[in-house]
């Protein structure tokens, strides 16, 4: 009789931060990678992104990460000077804040398909103001990337409307962005830019 032996393979553990603790996207996120891997999760007590301090001090916590996710965002507000700030002004703040780290992680940014089509006929001045301020985070990211001054490693991953609190829980089931999501990470050369869009919805 021949023994076999049993192979162990050992997955390798990585240090991941998710932005957005109280969000749908990052709760999911944070249940798939949380068995693998090392995670930590930070919510508005620890990085508000209307507070350039806050971010600051984030920046120190998550610097040495290997991988950061930032889910953080607003897509509801009335007030244009928040919607650019906290998906716009403050991700590009934090990506200086990790440059000056010298941080060597690789910096995933949750934008939105609505960067890649940002206006149509009769759209609301929000939703405009929304979908510019993705676009605008979308293209700095990828001047960053281009302009090879830093040793971070960025990708956006660009959904369409999935569910969530923030829309009413319609569109994609949200294990389908997380699993996207998932698959940048694993990526050995992962895109810049990920798109996931399957449908053209103006109501998306």
């Amino acid at each position: 009789m021949v023994l076999l032996d049993t192979i162990t393979i050992e997955v390798n553990k990585l240090n991941v931060s998710i932005i957005g603790e109280n969000g749908d996207l990052a709760s999911a996120l944070n249940k798939k990678l949380m068995t693998d891997h090392n995670v930590s999760c930070y919510g508005k007590d620890n990085y508000n992104f209307l507070n350039k301090d806050k971010i600051i001090a984030l920046a120190d916590k998550i610097y040495n990460s290997d991988i950061i996710v930032s889910c953080s965002g607003v897509a509801t507000s009335d007030d244009s000077w928040d919607m650019f700030t906290i998906n716009s002004i403050a991700p590009i703040f934090l990506l200086e804040k990790l440059i000056e780290k010298k941080s060597q992680a690789h910096v995933i940014i949750i934008g939105s398909h609505g960067a890649m089509w940002t206006s149509w006929p009769g759209i609301s001045y929000m939703r405009l103001a929304y979908n510019v301020s993705k676009e605008t985070i979308q293209s700095f990211t990828k001047g960053l990337s281009q302009a090879n001054i830093s040793s971070l490693k960025l990708s956006i991953f660009n959904p369409s409307s999935f569910q969530s609190n923030l829309n009413g829980y319609r569109g994609y089931p949200i294990d389908i962005i997380v699993n996207g999501i998932i698959h940048v990470i694993q990526s050995p050369v992962p895109l810049l830019v990920y798109e996931y869009n399957n449908h053209q919805d103006a109501n998306r």
